[in-house]
């Protein structure tokens, strides 16, 4: 509930309020947030409700590394981090009920672009692979059957293709 988008930014302001310190040194949460936490959707979402679960996972990993820091128990913690845990399985499993997603996106990611679109294809590219890894990364949390299914989408889209020809990559973040 805190973290819904129309709760969190009145709680971030909340918590910014802190008596002792000057008004000049409260912390500035909401600006921070507002200027710096920016979600790039690469590939649409027909599933609403994964684009709901993102927002709510940024949104309360910010509140527990940022505002929260060692203010607050390890179970509070603990309790957030189930949260973005839970958020991340359920990501993942709608996202492989979508037959479309990933073949989407891997077309994306191996499309040619025109040589005026050079940048264009560079930073989409950097986008979809920066995706891929942190779909990777989210799918630790699955249990074995759903990550190999996981996996086995991947591969079926041409996840090994990919890395083969990005691997080569002059660019150090799309080697990574």
């Amino acid at each position: 509930l805190m973290m819904n988008s129309d709760n969190f930014m009145d709680i971030f302001g909340i918590l910014e309020y802190d008596p002792i310190l000057l008004t000049a040194n409260q912390p500035k949460y909401r600006i921070f947030f507002q200027e710096n936490i920016k979600f790039k959707e690469v590939i649409p979402f027909e599933d609403k409700s994964i684009l709901i679960k993102i927002h709510q996972n940024i949104r309360t990993q910010y509140f527990k590394e940022k505002i929260l820091r060692n203010s607050v128990e390890e179970p509070a913690i603990a309790t957030l981090n189930n949260i973005i845990f839970q958020n991340n399985i359920e990501i993942l499993q709608q996202l492989q009920k979508n037959n479309n997603y990933f073949s989407e996106l891997f077309n994306q990611l191996n499309s040619t672009f025109s040589i005026n679109d050079i940048t264009l294809q560079l930073s989409s590219q950097k986008d979809i692979i920066s995706l891929i890894h942190e779909m990777c990364l989210m799918s630790k949390s699955l249990q074995q059957a759903s990550r190999a299914n996981f996996f086995k989408i991947l591969f079926s889209n041409g996840l090994l293709n990919t890395f083969n020809k990005f691997i080569k990559s002059s660019d150090f973040k799309i080697r990574t």
